[in-house]
């Protein structure tokens, strides 16, 4: 390939990063269910909380792409914009920092065109600060103070302010007077955004795997800034649009990585923000407490610990559980006679909490969880019983899910409607029928946020898989646990075959390729008979999770259902084929007058 053409096929790639809530929701619930507190065991309940390992693995994945499409930076610890080189700024990026100081327009404008690409970017942002390049955005990232953090964060009140620390990093921060002083080193900077980097070497084992991963991919951005650099003839103008739109790629690839939370002073009040999750604390100091609103969940005491997505919690533990909680937590989370779906809004009762702490043991090492993001519920005519916890919010897919439906069962037509999200709880009856908790569920939203929100049944040619045979479990060799079946693929690279698994379950046979049906939007069809009677145990394999994750195109999605499917036979005599089949089909639609 010639320069310039390499050049221009750089410069036409588009990024695709356009979030996919019903993949991350899906994901979500099958990787956080490693960490809940209580051994497997046979419940269909399922809980949903985080796999820290998991997720750096994908975000190599996503990052390998990028780097494919451009160069991608890594940040490191720094007091002001969090650039380095090999632990030290280079002397480019020492000389931009006083062209900047200087006010030398001219200077910083030559290294636009000329400098390395992280020199580029800090000249990018500091003219834009300066007000001479109006079409440049101030990106977060570049802007803020960075501070470490390891362990847990704790907002407490210990110096008189408001002061946020970690519990195994010595920087810390305090807001007072309407300004936030950061204290690094035993340095003090004053800010108006900290970005918070979490490290993650308290994962020792997670890291050193990628640790090498991570060395690769900015050895082969350093590689491509030189090639980039030969090749580049563009004027000023293209350099600078350029820039803007990947500035915001890799803003976010940034975020992810280090599960940044950025901190700023807004209406006098902390506020702490997960850009990633989407999640918001608001800390303020109340008669010498501290005060955590998070998305209308007030926790209040002398200090408090921000757990994932910066749930609050007290960090000296739960209060004592107030007399006749329990009645009013029914009082709310019933189903009157006839009804069959109720959405239970944020504010939520405190006795929400109470029962997530006294009765849902989604953390292993805590008596005083912090708050769920989403709770489903069925109902039984005379009490509720748990059926899904989410620490973020859910989406429309997560409660069609919950009511019954398989993603192969239903199709969402309207992007608005796949994106919608839906904050608060959902009380289900476990009696009803799937159609009548559709219809209920369309009443809700036709109440809520649209009357033209339709639910149509219709017939349908679907894509399906024909399972044929007669079972017999062929356990695997070499694996934790050979009495169980493990969905796998050898497909993916970091974590290829059976383990390390990612969650797992009870069900019976026929459930089970069902809900491998519907992570490939297949239907599964049965020529055998009496497989809904056979009970196995099942592991997802942390392959299989990151594999559905990051394929998509049709054809990686065949050759990973192949896989699967390959595996699935081995272990249990199946045969699977693939065909067409009438089924019926949810088209949910926004209808037009």
């Amino acid at each position: 390939m010639e320069r310039k053409d390499f050049e221009k096929y750089l410069n036409n790639i588009k990024f695709d990063d356009k979030p996919d809530y019903t993949l991350r929701d899906k994901l979500e619930k099958r990787l956080l269910s490693s960490l809940a507190a209580k051994p497997r065991k046979k419940d269909k309940s399922r809980i949903v909380l985080i796999n820290r390992v998991s997720k750096i693995a994908a975000v190599v994945c996503i990052i390998t792409a990028v780097v494919i499409a451009g160069s991608l930076f890594l940040t490191k610890k720094s007091d002001t914009i969090p650039i380095y080189n090999g632990g030290r700024f280079t002397d480019e990026l020492i000389a931009v920092r006083q062209m900047a100081a200087a006010g030398d327009v001219k200077g910083l404008t030559e290294v636009l065109s000329e400098g390395r690409f992280e020199s580029k970017i800090v000249a990018a942002n500091l003219l834009a600060k300066m007000g001479e390049v109006p079409e440049l955005v101030e990106m977060p990232a570049l802007e803020s103070v960075s501070m470490y953090a390891e362990g847990d964060l704790i907002l407490d009140s210990l110096t008189g302010s408001l002061r946020l620390r970690s519990t195994k990093s010595e920087d810390w921060l305090e807001a007072a007077k309407g300004k936030i002083k950061v204290h690094i080193n035993q340095d003090v900077h004053e800010a108006e955004k900290v970005r918070i980097i979490h490290n993650i070497d308290e994962d020792q084992e997670g890291w050193e795997r990628h640790e090498k991963e991570f060395a690769d991919l900015r050895k082969e951005r350093a590689d491509l800034e030189k090639e980039l650099a030969k090749l580049s003839q563009n004027t000023q103008e293209a350099e600078v649009k350029k820039l803007k739109e990947r500035l915001v790629k890799y803003n976010d690839l940034l975020d992810l990585v280090d599960d940044a939370v950025y901190v700023c002073i807004e209406d006098m009040k902390l506020k702490l923000d997960n850009p990633t999750y989407h999640r918001t604390a608001i800390a303020e100091l109340v008669d010498g407490s501290v005060k955590v609103d998070w998305h209308s969940h007030i926790v209040k005491g002398n200090s408090v610990t921000l757990w994932y997505n910066l749930a609050p919690v007290l960090t000296d533990g739960p209060p004592e559980p107030v007399r006749g909680w329990r009645e009013r937590f029914n009082a709310v989370y019933s189903l009157d006679e006839g009804e069959i779906i109720r959405w239970v809004h944020a504010p939520y009762i405190p006795e929400r909490h109470i029962y997530a702490a006294q009765e849902l043991h989604y953390y292993q090492s805590t008596d005083n969880p912090p708050p769920p993001g989403y709770l489903s519920f069925f109902w039984d005519d005379a009490r509720v019983r748990n059926w899904a916890l989410m620490m973020s919010e859910g989406g429309l897919s997560t409660v069609l899910h919950d009511t019954g439906l398989q993603r192969y069962e239903y199709r969402i037509e309207s992007e608005k409607l796949r994106d919608l999200r839906l904050n608060g709880d959902w009380i289900i009856r476990e009696k009803a029928s799937k159609e009548d908790r559709i219809l209920a569920l369309e009443k809700i939203l036709q109440n809520e946020f649209d009357p033209n929100i339709t639910f149509e049944k219709r017939k349908t040619d679907c894509d399906s898989i024909i399972v044929s045979g007669q079972y017999k479990h062929v356990p695997l060799e070499a694996v934790e646990y050979p009495g169980s079946i493990y969905i796998y693929t050898d497909l993916w690279k970091d974590f290829p075959g059976p383990e390390p698994e990612s969650g797992g379950g009870t069900a019976n046979l026929d459930d089970m390729l069902k809900m491998v049906g519907g992570y490939f939007n297949r239907w599964v069809v049965f020529e055998s008979d009496n497989m809904s009677g056979i009970s196995v145990s099942y592991y997802l394999a942390q392959s299989f999770d990151l594999a559905i994750a990051n394929t998509k195109s049709n054809e990686e999605k065949q050759k990973l259902l192949y896989s699967v499917l390959e595996n699935l036979s081995k272990q249990t005599s199946l045969h699977f084929d693939y065909g067409k089949s009438e089924q019926d089909i949810w088209f949910i639609t926004e209808k037009n007058d």
